[in-house]
């Protein structure tokens, strides 16, 4: 759904000094030169991507990330989208994987770029693992925008090539300073084994969905919804307006990182392209706004939670908007296609057509992998317990109908009883909530399955920014925080132990369900 409040916001790096729960946790080469241009429409259309280094033959040591707070930008220092901008010419890499970065800014000026790894690392919030290399940014080139998908893209020359050897596997943050002024680039190390392993899937395809860099979106153009794009593409800037990142994925890593237990990373985007991804996998953890699936994307989740795969899903509104990627000119996978109507959509009758997953054709409503749907925005509430036994409470404090603060919004999800829904689901936590002016529930579920899985769902957006600290805003507060960060660590160290069905089954609350009023609030979908 269209998310309106957002604003520009910068995470100071002593916010996520915060954010240990109580565990420990665990060379350039010469930039290139040659332009890169165009943007295919559809994958069919697409020209032949450009060769990309493979990951490095040899096992080479790893780099000692040194902790520093210097991937913390302050607001006097983000740069806005007219003074500089920069992507990567790959979202993520593999361990040893070179990449390219390119950067623009409003005039010529010398720079740096810098790759950190954000973790705990003893209140630092990240590490500096690359740089600050110097760097010369050219002027910024116009934004080209695709006559048939209104894509927006940014076919800049190259402005750094990255070796990742030595890199260990993370999220990352690649800064860009000019002229005084810095931007993040979010980046993912996948790692290359995650037998065993919590793997934390950042939310790629999402970031790219709302990002606006060059004045479109999957939800706007110059002239609204309407106007809108019905493609994105990754070769542009994030835009400065909404750093999506700092509120779903930055406080789920340093949980994870702090919780004691194995993490791996990958993404939206590599999972599509490579389903066995997870296979293997002890748990896969979503972010918290997970919202455009492509169908391969949501097919490996359900192989791997038919496999023995944990599930879990941070947010709220996962898994709703059908997408599917093509190739531009810089690589496979670097566009995401949006119709957000099957009558828009050129693939006409497809699994792959790219409207919402409830709907036709081919539906393939969210809960039947989440455990619930999408329900609501703008929401607003407390989360009310009303199972203070769940195992993921532990150490928590919670008793029947506590109120936890402010975590119902700006999204939810609820359970419904409808013949997607798997059982036996339990509901742990059932809240009221405020919906458009409205009375609507949300439900926190976990069920399981006869692969011996167990899928949780917190049913609210505000997790995950619950556990990057307070937030007025939006109600939260320290108790707030103190209860999420709790609960997914909990989630974590149960994860890594096996099936959760098998030591945790869910109890099925599904005459709960059948109780709540049968009205979905989400409406067509199409603003």
């Amino acid at each position: 759904m269209r998310v309106v409040w957002h604003a520009s916001r910068v995470i100071a790096p002593g916010l996520l000094a915060l954010l240990v729960v109580g565990c420990s946790g665990g060379g350039s080469s010469a930039p290139t030169s040659a332009p890169v241009s165009g943007l295919a429409s559809e994958a069919g259309r697409a020209t032949s991507p450009a060769p990309t280094a493979e990951p490095s033959a040899s096992v080479a040591p790893q780099v000692s990330p040194r902790p520093s707070t210097g991937w913390g930008i302050a607001p006097d220092e983000q740069a806005t989208d007219a003074q500089l901008g920069a992507y990567t010419g790959l979202s993520s890499v593999l361990p040893g994987q070179a990449f390219d970065v390119f950067a623009g800014a409003d005039a010529p000026t010398e720079g740096t770029v810098a790759a950190y790894r954000l973790g705990p690392y003893g209140g630092a919030g990240g590490a500096l693992v690359a740089g600050p290399i110097p760097v010369s940014v050219p002027a910024a080139g116009a934004p080209v925008t695709d006559p048939d998908t209104r894509a927006v893209s940014a076919p800049w020359n190259a402005t750094r090539r990255l070796d990742t050897t030595g890199w260990p596997p993370g999220f990352y943050f690649i800064q860009v300073t000019a002229a005084g002024k810095k931007t993040n680039v979010p980046f993912v190390v996948r790692s290359p084994e995650v037998t065993d392993a919590v793997v934390f899937i950042a939310g790629d395809v999402t970031w790219q969905a709302y990002n606006t860099w060059g004045g479109r979106s999957l939800y706007t153009g110059p002239g609204g919804f309407a106007d809108r794009s019905y493609a994105v593409s990754f070769d542009r800037p994030y835009t400065s307006e909404w750093q999506i990142w700092y509120d779903y994925d930055v406080s789920a890593v340093n949980v994870l990182e702090a919780a004691g237990v194995p993490v791996a990373y990958t993404t939206v985007a590599a999972v599509a392209a490579d389903p066995a991804a997870l296979e293997g996998a002890a748990g896969a953890m979503s972010n918290g706004h997970d919202e455009y699936w492509p169908l391969s994307y949501r097919n490996a989740l359900v192989t791997a939670r038919d496999g023995g795969t944990n599930l879990a899903f941070l947010g709220a509104n996962a898994g709703y908007w059908r997408v599917r990627m093509a190739d531009s000119s810089r690589g496979p996978g670097r566009v995401v296609l949006g119709y957000k109507s099957a009558t828009l959509d050129p693939l006409q009758d497809d699994p792959q057509t790219t409207a919402r997953y409830r709907d036709e054709p081919y539906p393939l409503p969210e809960n039947a992998v989440i455990g619930q749907l999408y329900d609501c925005f703008p929401s607003q509430g407390d989360m009310t317990i009303i199972e203070p036994g769940f195992f993921l409470f532990d150490g928590t404090g919670v008793t029947q109908d506590t109120a936890i603060p402010g975590l119902i919004g700006n999204e939810s999800d609820r359970a419904f009883a409808r013949p997607e829904t798997p059982r036996p689901i339990q509901i742990p936590a059932l809240s009221r909530a405020v919906c458009k002016g409205t009375t609507t529930y949300s439900t926190m579920t976990y069920y399981t399955t006869g692969s011996g899985a167990g899928v949780w769902a917190s049913g609210t957006m505000n997790w995950g920014r619950a556990m990057s600290g307070p937030n007025a805003q939006f109600g939260l507060t320290e108790a707030t925080t103190a209860f999420t960060r709790m609960v997914t660590a909990n989630l974590a160290r149960a994860m890594t132990s096996g099936p959760m069905a098998r030591s945790h089954p869910a109890r099925d609350d599904y005459a709960l369900i059948e109780s709540l009023p049968d009205v979905n609030n989400a409406g067509s979908g199409t603003d």
